[in-house]
């Protein structure tokens, strides 16, 4: 006996069927894109670590893209895209498209997940970062303050990303000549740093710097120079000798070496940071402009 299938019900099944297909063929095509989105932060990563920023920058723009057409513009792994597409800017030394991507990160993250988000707290750091470095102090205080109020606020007091708000929001003090709050504060974050992570952590590297430039500046020399010795020795275990962290931790010392007059020690320093940055850097990079102004400052000095 032979049972024919009404026309309706063996329309019914041929839609699930292709239903089923598009779905699975979707679905794979889906899982493409994510794997090369990850194949791609990964590539952007390394790059970075190696110092290679325009073809960082290539590729980051990529994940960007991919990102926008996956998530669309409003959606916070875009948010995440601009900030580490603007880091990458800031790194080259392009300033103006850092911050127009910073702002375009925070004005995301605050509309999708709110003004007291860690991820927007993370924006406004960075952004205050910016301005602190091309001078801005004014607005930069501000948003570090906003910054690190959500951190204590959302994460604690002593959460590693209230210790970046206090060591940044004290750098801007120590460059703006406010010594006493910024000392507090440089004191606040290595504490927590050293107590919640490794004391071999790039965070704590850059805060012990840091304080070690302020007492340098305070004229106490005999507690800056360890300090700084101290950050040269966690750059080169985490980035390795040949890393511009390094080198701009190495020109910090030679500064104090100028100070107390060691200017044998003093070059010897000057130049291998100067090395060290047209090797990674490029002989473009503003870095390079610093390490001839800080070795003609030494020339000046020795007379």
């Amino acid at each position: 006996m032979v049972f024919l299938m009404s026309h309706k019900k063996l329309t019914s099944l041929s839609f699930i069927l292709i239903l089923i297909i598009f779905l699975f063929t979707n679905h794979q095509a889906l899982a493409d894109i994510n794997e090369e989105l990850i194949r791609l932060k990964k590539e952007s990563s390394q790059l970075d670590q190696a110092e290679k920023y325009s073809e960082a920058i290539e590729v980051a723009l990529k994940v960007l893209e991919i990102t926008i057409k996956l998530m669309g513009t409003d959606h916070p792994d875009t948010a995440a895209s601009l900030n580490s597409l603007a880091y990458l800017y800031e790194s080259l030394g392009d300033d103006t498209q850092a911050e127009t991507l910073h702002q375009r990160a925070l004005k995301i993250r605050k509309k999708v997940l709110g003004p007291e988000h860690p991820d927007t707290a993370e924006s406004l750091n960075n952004l205050a970062w910016l301005y602190g470095n091309i001078g801005n102090f004014a607005r930069a205080e501000s948003l570090h303050h906003r910054a690190l109020k959500i951190r204590e606020k959302v994460l604690g007091p002593e959460h590693p990303d209230t210790s970046e708000s206090l060591n940044n929001l004290a750098e801007l003090y120590r460059v703006s000549g406010d010594y006493v709050r910024a000392e507090a504060l440089y004191q606040r974050s290595i504490k927590i740093s050293e107590k919640y992570l490794s004391p071999e952590r790039p965070g704590v590297a850059t805060s012990v710097y840091n304080l070690g430039l302020l007492y340098a500046e305070m004229g106490d020399y005999d507690r800056a120079e360890p300090l700084i010795k101290r950050s040269i020795k966690i750059s080169e275990k985490i980035f390795g000798p040949e890393h511009s962290k390094t080198a701009t931790f190495l020109i910090g010392l030679a500064e104090v070496y100028v100070s107390i007059g060691d200017y044998a020690r003093a070059e010897l320093l000057i130049k291998r940071a100067l090395k060290i940055r047209e090797k990674v850097l490029g002989p473009e990079h503003p870095d390079i402009a610093e390490s001839f102004t800080e070795l003609a400052w030494l020339y000046q000095e020795i007379g």
